[in-house]
């Protein structure tokens, strides 16, 4: 049965930190409005007032909110996230009933990458709104950093966010909510630091556009290997300058194409660096192009946080080097995705693995097509946009299991 627009719940999406293309958070948001619009709904997009002119066209969106999502407005050692928290109650209701004045019970609003902070703003909104008038909800809490990363105890953002989500429950029955986590293993951190069901979801991403096709896949060029990713220690950019000066020792051939490169680092003739604000499209280009991607990243902040680069880069079929004991780690190891797991900080070790695959290129280039579209079809957007509809519009036929 096919439902008209009329009848489909409209969708506000809101994310307080869209303001660039660079990181996922604004990539994400424009995979779910691309399509969300696909399946025939309205949709509404409410990001940052700084946000660059091109994201607004590109989304068609109202540039909504002035602060960024995590604890900058305090920088009280002591009681600053708390006393940033309290802002976020005081500052954004006015912001988000600018945006969500025209919501009705029936609409659904997904907080994409929702914060504490973002989840405090929102639910003191709701608190002033009538009860038959409050949307449904979807909140997205992908990020591991409301817990100690060592002994996943809980950090004071991870109390405040137990705050939010708890208050939040008592404004809406559980059939209008739903709260959503990367993995299984934060999923069951958040549950049971917020008594709210966590379900596990995907990243809301457009792997669709990643895929290769046969023609990409034979086509004749340098092996490329791709380093994409925001410039961060914790994303170890630190490393990857010394694993490219030994690997073009051993394959002066090879190419690399980095989104960021330490500003102290000489960049060898054969490293491309193209700054993460590129456009969307050149982003997607330069990744393609890539047969190996490399991800080095700090085990101790990604043991259980996703990575959208390697989500893209499993999607077009790369052989990836990514560091042990992270969430892409077991993909890895059992072979869901082709590549080799290091020790994060062994570029002598990421070296080896890198020239390891690059001997392989041909074969990963001949299986890339299968490998890539395997991955995204179990990970899209789509998939995403399934579990809200199954789980908040039962019946409906929203999603394509219904």
């Amino acid at each position: 049965m096919t439902i008209s627009p009329q009848n489909k719940p409209k969708i506000f999406l809101i994310e307080f930190a869209a303001n660039t293309w660079i990181g996922h958070r604004a990539n994400t948001l424009a995979a779910l409005h691309g399509a969300l619009k696909k399946r025939g709904h309205i949709v509404e997009c409410g990001i940052s007032v700084k946000a660059a002119p091109e994201m607004l066209e590109t989304l068609n969106a109202k540039p909504v909110f002035s602060l960024m999502p995590w604890p900058a407005l305090s920088t009280d050692r002591i009681s600053g996230e708390i006393e940033s928290f309290l802002a976020y109650g005081e500052r954004t209701p006015t912001e988000f009933e600018s945006f969500l004045s025209e919501a009705q019970a029936t609409d659904i609003v997904i907080l994409n990458t929702a914060s504490e902070n973002e989840l405090w703003g929102f639910v003191c909104w709701m608190e002033q709104r009538a009860a038959h008038r409050r949307p449904k909800v979807v909140a997205n809490v992908m990020l591991p950093q409301f817990f100690d990363p060592i002994t996943e105890e809980p950090t004071q953002r991870g109390r405040l966010l137990r705050v939010a989500v708890k208050k939040l429950m008592e404004l809406l029955p559980a059939e209008k909510l739903l709260f959503l986590a990367l993995t299984e293993r934060l999923s069951n951190l958040f549950s049971s630091l917020t008594s709210a069901p966590f379900q596990v979801s995907v990243t809301p991403l457009d792997l669709a556009s990643f895929l290769r096709s046969d023609e990409d896949a034979a086509r004749s060029r340098p092996v490329r290997i791709g380093v994409a990713g925001a410039p961060k220690t914790t994303k170890g950019e630190h490393l990857v300058p010394e694993i490219a000066e030994m690997l073009l020792a051993r394959h002066p051939e090879v190419m690399f194409y980095a989104q960021n490169w330490p500003a102290n680092k000489l960049i060898p003739n054969n490293v491309e660096v193209t700054p993460s604000g590129v456009g969307r499209q050149t982003y997607i280009d330069l990744l393609k192009s890539c047969d190996i991607s490399l991800i080095m990243y700090d085990p101790i902040y990604y043991k259980h946080g996703g990575s959208g680069v390697f989500e893209e880069a499993a999607s077009a079929g790369h052989g990836v080097v990514v560091t042990q004991d992270t969430w892409m780690t077991p993909f890895v190891d059992s072979g869901v995705v082709e590549g080799i797991s290091v020790p994060f900080g062994d570029t002598k070790a990421a070296t080896e693995a890198l020239c390891r695959l690059i001997g392989q290129v041909p074969e990963l280039r001949k299986k890339s097509v299968v490998n890539g579209h395997s991955w995204a079809k179990t990970r899209d957007v789509e998939v995403y946009l399934d579990q809200v509809f199954d789980a908040l519009c039962p019946g409906q036929n929203l999603s394509r299991t219904s």
